[in-house]
């Protein structure tokens, strides 16, 4: 297997590539390979047992980057939720993941990517390039979405996701006042103030369960966080009758 990016050649063979001891890059990189592979219960497994989730393996790429090239978004998303990930690590030219995925053209990735609190939308390569200049002079249609996309791009605070929640349901201004944005796991559920990020929260969701969650008998690899619209905890009942 050969592949490139921008014309550069990355890696020969992934499956028989050798470094100068020897060893494979499947042995060496072994959360490379599950990234590479979308295998998302190896990478939650390889994270626990601690290994570093920026390492950057022989062709300048760190696990991330490969799931951004394979368009690999369950893995991508279980990178982005460790804490320990650098979404803006860059490879020997400069590339950070969110250039591949402009080079992709893939507006899921793209906005995958731009959901996470720290990410660098005008980050440049060693040319000089953005992400948008990367995709924004290809005429394809998908090219140009992730274009539009990158042009517009803002982060969503809590009070944008709670009006984009309303709009979708077609909830008037008073019925929206009844519900809130929640993070939920099995172990902990947090109702958001007006001024938290969500995804600054969901990247610092094992602390808040160590200082809050519920006790458990043994470590729950499963124990994702995830956005919820639900009742206001705050709300009275006399309130909520008077909607």
């Amino acid at each position: 297997l050969q592949y490139y990016a921008k014309g550069v050649t990355l890696r020969e063979n992934i499956s028989s590539s050798s470094s100068s001891n020897g060893e494979c890059w499947p042995e060496k990189y072994p959360l490379h390979k599950a990234a590479h592979d979308n295998n998302v219960d190896d990478i939650r497994r390889l994270l626990l047992q601690g290994m570093t989730a920026n390492e950057k393996d022989n062709a300048s790429w760190t696990p991330l980057h490969y799931c951004v090239f394979y368009n690999n978004l369950r893995a991508t998303e279980v990178l982005l939720l460790h804490q320990g990930t650098d979404v803006n690590a860059s490879n020997k030219v400069g590339s950070t993941a969110l250039h591949f995925a402009a080079l992709q053209g893939n507006v899921y990735m793209v906005e995958l990517l731009l959901s996470h609190s720290k990410i660098d939308v005008d980050a440049k390569d060693n040319s000089g390039r953005r992400p948008i200049d990367i995709c924004a002079c290809v005429p394809k249609m998908e090219y140009q979405k992730v274009a539009k996309l990158l042009l517009n791009w803002k982060r969503l605070n809590k009070i944008q996701l709670h009006a984009e929640m309303c709009k979708e349901l077609k909830f008037n201004n008073d019925s929206g006042k009844l519900f809130a944005m929640w993070i939920c796991s099995d172990r902990l559920s947090l109702q958001l103030k007006a001024d938290h990020k969500p995804m600054l929260h969901m990247n610092k969701w094992k602390s808040k369960i160590a200082k809050f969650g519920n006790e458990v008998l043994e470590s729950n690899d499963d124990d994702a966080p995830k956005i919820f619209f639900r009742r206001d905890a705050r709300l009275t009942l006399q309130k909520e009758k008077m909607v």
